[in-house]
C-alpha cells in the first residue's frame, strides 16, 4: 500500500488542504484501486471532506469516482484486526456531530472494519475527554507498546486556540486485537510545533517509533517509543483556594484485577485517605484532602500515588493572597458578536460559546455544565461534559440551547455554568422569545395591464427578534412576479416589494404574501387589481362632400374601477381631410365612462371644388387631343380639307376619351379615406404603454 498527500484540487472542484491518496485493493478483486480522503475543513461544515473511493480496472484505468463515505475527513489505512482486509480510522465521532451548522462535533476516533465483499463496517467510537480541536493530519498506527498488535495515536489538544499551542498532546489507544481499543490515560505532551507521523521500529526494541520534522527546518527529529507509566495523579483545581482540595488517580489501563494505590503527602499536615481500591475495570478514582492549621501555606507541597513499585506525583500551592486568583467567564453568540443577546422564535435552536479563562494561574476541570432560568419548553447541551483549563490558559464549549413551539414569548436571563468543586464559572444572557407581524402598503395593490409597482413591505417583531426575512408571493397570476428591492429583517426597517407583471386581464387577484424567518412564516393578504378601458366608435362609416363634416363619438369605458387621462388621436392619410378631437385628454373615472367627439372635414372646398378641378383637367385633355388633330390636318393631302377635319376631329375626340359633356368631362370617381384611431391612456409606471386602437373611420369622397 502506497500514501501520497498534497495540497491539490480536490473531487466535485472543492479545494482542500490536505488530500490523501492510497494505492489500495478495496473490494479485493486482485485490481489496485485508489482511495482519496478529504480534509479540508476538518469537519467543521456540514457536508465535505469525503472518503472517495476510485476503483481500478487493472489496466491503468479507473472507473468514475463514487463517494465511499461521506464527511469523512483524513483517514489512516491499516489492518487493525489481523483478518488481512484493510480497516480505516476517523479522526471523529460522526454520530457526535454538534450544532446545525455542523461548527462543532465530538473528536474521538471511530473504526471502520474492512470485509471481504469490500464492504466497510462502522463501530463504536472513542470519544477522548478534554479533547477540543483535532488535528488536520489522520491518526498515526502503529504497534507503540511492542505487543504485536496495532495501537493507535492522535495529536490533539487539551485545550482551543490559543492555549493548543503550548498544549499538544499525543494520545494513545492500544489495541485489542479484534479491532478494538483501550484509551489510555497518560498523554504525552508534545512541542507546539511538533507534528509526528508514524515511522519504524528504528531502535530495534520492537515498539514503533516517531518521526517528526524540526519546525519549518529541513531537519528532523524522532520521537521512541517508551512505556507508559502505570498511574498519574493530578490536582483536580491548583491553587487550592480554601483548606479542602481534591485530586484523581488514573490507571494507564484499566484495572485488570483488584488493585491497591497508595497515597501519601510531602507536609504531615496534610490529611487524606491511606490508600485507594481499584477492582477489576476501574481506571480512576477522585480522593480529597484537608491542608491541617500546622500546614505552612507559603511551601509548595507534593501528593504522591504508589502502585507497585511506580510513584506518580503532583504539585499544589495556596493561592498568593494579592493576587485575584480563579476564572473568568463570558459566553459569545456567533451570529452577533457585538452582544450576547439573543432572541429566537418558539421551536428554534441556537448555539453559543461558553468559555473560561484562568486568573492569576489558576487550573481545574470544569464540569457540571448547565443552563439555569431557561423558560418553559427549552433545554440546553454541550459539545463536551467538561473544560480542562491549565494555568493561565482558556478553554471553550459549544452550547446548543433548542426550544420547543409551545415556548412562551417573553423574555428571560438564562445563565450558563460549570464548576472544578472549587470555583464556579458562570456568564449570562438575555434570551428571548419573540415573534414578528408582516404588512403591505397599499393592500389593494391598483395597476394597469403591464408595467410594475412597488409596494412597501413592513415587519416589526417582539422581544428584539431579529431575523431576516425571506418571502414568496402565492397566488399572482401568470405574467405577474414579486421580488424585493432590499434585504429585510423581522425588526425592520422596511423595503420595496416590486411586483412586474405583463398583459394581464382586468380583475382583482387575491394573493399571499408570506414572510420566514427560520422556522416561523406569517401571511398577509392582498389584492392585485388590474384596470383598463375600452373604447369604441359609434359609427365607421361616412360619405363627404367638398366642404363637409362628419361627426363621431368614442366612448371610453372604465373596467375594473380603472382611471386615467386618456388622449385619442386620429389622422388622416390625405391632406384633404381633417380630424378634430374634442376634449383632448378626457378624464376617464372609476367605473365611469366619457365621450370624446371627432370631427372630421372634407378640406377640398378651400382649393377649389372637386368637381372643377376635374372638368379642368378634362378641358386639358381635349386640347391635346385637338392638337393631334391639327396635326393631322397638315399631313393629310388625299382629300378634301374640311371632310379631312371633320372625320379627323371626331375619331380624335373619341380616341382621346372625350365626350359630349360641357366643358369636355363628366363628375369624378368616388375615393376612399382609411382614418386610423388611437385612444392612448397617460403612461405611468404602473400603467404602461396601455392604448387601444378602434376604426378605422373609412370616408368617402364624393
Amino acid at each position: 500500500m502506497k500514501c501520497v498527500r498534497s495540497p491539490v484540487s480536490c473531487y466535485r472542484g472543492h479545494r482542500c488542504f490536505l488530500q490523501q491518496l492510497f494505492a489500495i485493493d478495496l473490494n479485493h478483486d486482485g485490481k489496485l484501486d485508489l482511495l482519496v480522503g478529504l480534509n479540508g475543513n476538518l469537519g467543521f461544515e456540514a457536508s465535505g471532506d469525503d472518503l472517495i473511493e476510485v476503483l481500478g480496472n487493472g489496466d491503468g484505468t479507473f472507473q468514475t469516482p463514487t463517494i465511499l463515505l461521506s464527511h469523512f475527513g483524513a483517514v489512516a489505512v491499516a489492518d487493525v484486526n489481523n483478518d488481512g482486509y484493510p480497516d480505516l480510522i476517523q479522526n471523529r465521532d460522526p454520530n457526535g456531530d454538534f450544532g446545525q451548522e455542523g461548527l462543532l462535533y465530538q473528536p474521538g476516533i471511530t473504526v471502520y472494519l474492512g470485509s471481504a465483499n469490500g464492504e466497510f463496517q462502522q463501530q463504536p467510537s472513542y470519544d477522548l475527554p478534554g479533547v477540543t480541536e483535532p488535528s488536520f493530519n489522520p491518526a498515526l498506527v502503529g504497534d507503540f507498546n511492542g505487543d504485536g498488535i496495532p495501537d493507535i495515536a492522535v495529536r490533539c489538544w487539551v485545550t482551543p486556540p490559543p492555549a493548543y499551542l503550548v498544549e499538544p498532546r499525543l494520545v494513545i489507544l492500544q489495541g485489542v486485537g479484534d479491532g478494538t481499543f483501550i484509551v489510555t490515560d497518560h498523554t504525552y505532551q508534545l512541542q507546539a510545533g511538533s507534528y509526528p507521523v508514524v515511522g519504524l521500529d528504528f531502535n530495534g526494541d520492537g515498539a514503533t517509533d516517531l518521526v517528526e520534522l524540526t519546525g519549518l527546518t529541513s531537519s528532523f527529529s524522532t520521537i521512541p517509543a517508551a512505556p507508559a507509566p502505570a498511574l498519574d495523579i493530578v490536582l483536580n483545581s491548583s491553587p487550592v483556594l480554601g483548606n479542602t482540595g481534591k485530586a484523581t488517580v488514573a490507571l494507564d489501563l484499566p484495572a485488570t484485577s483488584s488493585e491497591t494505590v497508595k497515597l501519601s503527602a510531602s507536609d504531615p499536615a496534610i490529611q487524606l485517605t491511606a490508600s485507594l481500591n481499584f477492582s477489576t475495570g476501574q481506571q480512576s478514582q477522585d480522593f480529597s484532602f484537608t491542608l491541617g492549621s500546622g500546614f505552612d501555606p507559603t511551601h509548595v507541597f507534593a501528593l504522591y500515588a504508589t502502585l507497585g513499585t511506580q510513584t506518580a506525583t503532583t504539585f499544589g500551592t495556596k493561592p498568593n493572597p494579592n493576587l485575584k486568583v480563579g476564572v473568568t467567564s463570558q459566553l459569545s453568540y456567533p451570529q452577533n458578536p457585538q452582544s450576547t443577546n439573543v432572541t429566537v422564535e418558539p421551536g428554534e435552536t441556537f448555539e453559543m460559546f461558553f468559555g473560561i479563562t484562568s486568573e492569576g494561574g489558576y487550573s481545574g476541570t470544569f464540569s457540571s455544565l448547565q443552563c439555569s432560568g431557561l423558560p418553559a419548553g427549552a433545554a440546553c447541551s454541550f459539545s463536551a461534559t467538561s473544560i480542562p483549563i491549565l494555568p493561565g490558559g482558556s478553554g471553550t464549549v459549544g452550547v446548543t440551547i433548542s426550544t420547543s413551539p409551545t415556548t412562551p414569548f417573553g423574555s428571560q436571563n438564562v445563565t450558563v455554568s460549570g464548576t472544578d468543586g472549587f470555583v464556579t464559572a458562570a456568564a449570562s444572557f438575555e434570551m428571548g422569545i419573540g415573534d414578528f407581524s408582516l404588512s403591505v402598503n397599499p393592500t389593494t395593490i391598483v395597476v394597469g395591464p403591464s408595467g410594475n409597482f412597488v409596494a412597501t413591505l413592513s415587519s416589526t417583531s417582539t422581544f428584539g427578534l431579529n431575523e431576516p426575512l425571506s418571502f414568496v408571493c402565492n397566488g399572482l397570476p401568470t405574467g405577474a412576479q414579486c421580488s424585493a428591492t432590499g434585504l429585510l429583517y423581522t425588526s425592520g426597517p422596511s423595503t420595496g416589494l416590486t411586483f412586474n407583471y405583463n398583459q394581464l386581464a382586468p380583475k382583482d387577484y387575491p394573493f399571499q404574501i408570506v414572510g420566514t424567518a427560520d422556522i416561523v412564516s406569517h401571511t398577509v393578504n392582498a389584492i392585485l387589481q388590474v384596470g383598463d378601458f375600452t373604447a369604441s366608435l359609434d359609427k365607421t362609416t361616412a360619405t363627404l362632400s367638398g366642404g363637409q363634416s362628419a361627426t363621431f363619438n368614442v366612448t371610453l369605458t372604465s373596467v375594473n374601477h380603472y382611471t386615467s387621462s386618456i388622449t385619442v388621436l386620429c389622422q388622416s392619410p390625405k391632406g384633404t381631410v381633417t380630424c378634430a378631437v374634442s376634449p383632448s385628454p378626457v378624464t376617464l373615472n372609476d367605473d365611469g365612462t366619457a365621450t370624446v367627439q371627432l370631427n372630421i372635414t372634407d378640406t377640398a372646398a378651400a382649393s377649389g371644388n372637386r368637381h372643377a378641378a376635374w372638368r379642368s383637367s378634362s378641358g386639358g385633355f381635349f386640347f391635346a387631343c385637338l392638337a393631334l388633330l391639327c396635326f393631322g390636318v397638315v399631313r393629310c393631302k388625299a382629300r378634301p380639307l374640311l371632310t379631312f377635319i371633320g372625320i379627323t376631329a371626331l375619331a380624335t375626340m373619341i380616341s382621346c376619351g372625350g365626350s359630349s359633356g360641357g366643358g369636355g368631362g363628366g363628375p369624378p370617381p368616388p375615393q376612399t379615406i382609411n382614418i386610423s384611431v388611437l385612444a392612448q391612456a397617460a403612461s405611468t409606471q404602473s400603467d404602461n404603454n396601455n392604448q387601444k386602437t378602434i376604426g378605422p373611420i373609412v370616408i368617402t369622397l364624393d
